[in-house]
């Protein structure tokens, strides 16, 4: 697709968004997609993060010119650091197997290690046990205020993901779709936001490390007729398509060379009929596709949606436009739940 088509389809959604932070998430995150820029990264963080326990003080920290240091040699950290990456000392970490490695670069070395002498400021990384590592470095002479609880942060956000819009609506026979399920974490904010007042629940996850964990968190609900898990793809079209199958947060389209097949179905043939009230979606980039396989429902029942539109560069046209597609008259409103690039998800009401 050529940019003037961008452009036009760019004019076109952002009439459609409905307040100042969703235009600014909107407006940086064409900027990324353009760019790839992290500087726009950032923009789109702090537009979103002093919503949150504890934004202000991430954001009055991050930018300063204190020295610091990570607590955590992990995944979290790696994300920390893409985004702020001046004035880390070292990284700090309870595992002894790791105290002398390196992690992107930097030094692992043992919480005694730190220099308490040039005042840093401790950012606690690990969505686990995050309390118990500030508490920790508390007991080591940490004074409070200069520890930041990023975990407590990522627990929050993660947390409110796909349901914190004050404008969503709630019924009864709420009947929700929760589209690339992992391990069903967000069907359980979903049992939390409804406050167990709804018809049903039906769980798209094809890895099967996955659908273990999720018949066993939901086998209550199945058994009482409440929760349906469907172990296909969504796509645009029955059929096949490679994928891998580690059963991480992120499972990864790959290319016909993989043979790793799973197979694939759409919205339309699985849920015709059901009265689906809400869709969340984030399927590692086919999410376009598969709302394609979602026009009946969605231009007939009219669901509220809940779709990641970051896998892509182009998601955050075409994945709004095709929605236009369906009904003209979409109210938008984009919010952003990381601190890194991804998660930026888009409500369609």
């Amino acid at each position: 697709m050529d940019c003037a088509t961008y452009i036009q389809q760019s004019r076109q959604i952002y009439k459609h968004l409905c307040d100042e932070e969703s235009r600014k998430i909107f407006e940086y995150r064409i900027m990324y997609s353009i760019t790839q820029d992290n500087y726009y990264v950032k923009k789109m963080i702090k537009t979103s993060v002093q919503k949150y326990l504890g934004g202000e003080t991430l954001l009055k920290f991050v930018d300063s010119q204190r020295p610091r240091y990570l607590f955590g040699a992990g995944y979290y950290s790696s994300v920390f650091l893409q985004m702020w990456p001046d004035n880390v000392l070292a990284v700090l970490d309870n595992d002894s197997s790791k105290w002398g490695g390196t992690f992107q670069g930097l030094n692992i070395l043992s919480p005694q290690s730190a220099d308490f002498s040039i005042h840093p400021i401790f950012f606690v990384t690990p969505m686990k046990f995050h309390q118990q590592i500030k508490n920790q470095l508390i007991d080591m002479g940490v004074l409070q205020e200069d520890i930041v609880d990023v975990g407590a942060i990522w627990e929050e956000i993660h947390s409110r993901q796909y349901f914190d819009l004050p404008k969503l609506s709630h019924s009864i026979n709420e009947v929700f779709a929760d589209v690339g399920s992992y391990d069903g974490r967000t069907s359980e904010e979903f049992l939390k936001w409804s406050d167990g007042r709804y018809k049903h629940i039906y769980c798209f996850e094809p890895v099967q490390s996955n659908i273990t964990v999720i018949k066993k968190k939901f086998a209550r609900h199945e058994n009482e007729g409440l929760f349906t898990l469907i172990d296909k793809c969504a796509g645009d079209s029955k059929g096949k398509i490679c994928m891998n199958m580690s059963g991480n947060m992120a499972g990864t389209l790959y290319t016909q060379e993989e043979n790793v097949w799973l197979p694939t179905t759409t919205l339309d043939e699985e849920l015709a009929g059901k009265g689906v009230t809400f869709i969340s979606m984030d399927i590692e980039g086919m999410e376009l596709a598969a709302l394609k396989g979602a026009e009946n429902i969605i231009s007939k029942e009219r669901p509220q949606l809940a779709i990641s539109i970051y896998h892509k560069p182009e998601d955050i046209f075409e994945i709004p436009s095709l929605l236009l597609s369906y009904h003209d008259d979409f109210k938008f409103y984009l919010r952003h739940y990381f601190l890194g690039w991804c998660d930026t998800v888009l409500y369609a009401l």
